[in-house]
C-alpha cells in the first residue's frame, strides 16, 4: 500500500512539474516487417486457425480459444484441454476467457456453457442448455469477487458465492454493451 501511495505522489508531482517520462512503442520510421515475430497455426498443434480470444495468465501460459477448443500454449507447445458438460458433451467454439483474481481461468462457449479451471481442472459451472443457450460474450469480476458475463441475446448474469442470478437493467438492450 505505501509503494502504490509513492508511486501516486512521485507521478502527481512530476506531472505537476511538467516532467516527462519517454514512452516506448514500435518506432514508426521501422516496418513492422523488421520485427522479429512468430505466427502459429494448425501445423503448429492450435487445433482451428480461427483464434477467437487470446489471453495470458499470471502463470505465464497463452490460452487461445478457437472454434475447435481451448489449448494452453507454453512458449513451444499448444495443449489441448477438453471442456465436457455433465452429459460428456464437448463445447469446442470458446468465445471468451478471462481470469479472477484468485487465478481461476473462467471459459465461456458458444453453446452457452461456461467453465472454470482451476489448478488446471475443468469444471462445468453452468450448463447452456439449463440456464440459456446464448453465446457467453464477456467476463468481468467485481471487487466483491462475483464473477458477471454477459450473453449475447442473453442477459447479464453473475455468480456469487456459487448461485447464477440474472441481472435486469431497464431500459439497456443488452446487446447494446457486449
Amino acid at each position: 500500500m505505501k509503494c502504490r501511495f509513492l508511486l501516486i505522489l512521485y507521478t502527481s508531482i512530476a506531472v505537476l512539474l511538467g516532467i516527462s517520462f519517454p514512452l516506448t512503442a514500435l518506432d514508426p520510421e521501422k516496418s513492422v516487417e523488421s520485427y522479429v515475430h512468430d505466427s502459429w497455426d494448425m501445423d503448429d498443434g492450435l487445433p482451428q486457425n480461427t483464434v477467437t480470444h487470446l489471453l495470458q495468465t499470471r502463470d505465464g501460459y497463452l490460452w487461445a480459444a478457437t472454434q475447435e477448443g481451448l489449448v494452453r500454449f507454453n512458449g513451444k507447445t499448444f495443449t489441448p484441454v477438453h471442456l465436457l458438460d455433465d452429459e460428456g458433451h464437448s463445447s469446442k467454439f470458446i468465445t471468451v476467457l478471462f481470469e479472477d483474481g484468485n487465478g481461476i481461468l473462467w471459459v465461456g462457449a458458444a453453446d452457452g456453457n461456461l467453465f472454470k479451471l482451476e489448478n488446471d481442472e475443468p469444471s462445468l459451472v453452468i450448463r447452456g442448455g439449463d440456464f440459456f443457450s446464448y453465446e457467453i460474450s464477456c467476463m468481468c469480476q467485481r471487487m466483491d469477487g462475483s464473477v458477471w458475463f454477459g450473453a449475447r441475446g442473453g442477459g447479464i448474469h453473475l455468480i456469487k458465492d456459487g448461485k447464477v442470478s440474472s441481472v435486469f437493467i431497464p431500459q439497456i438492450n443488452t446487446n447494446d454493451i457486449l
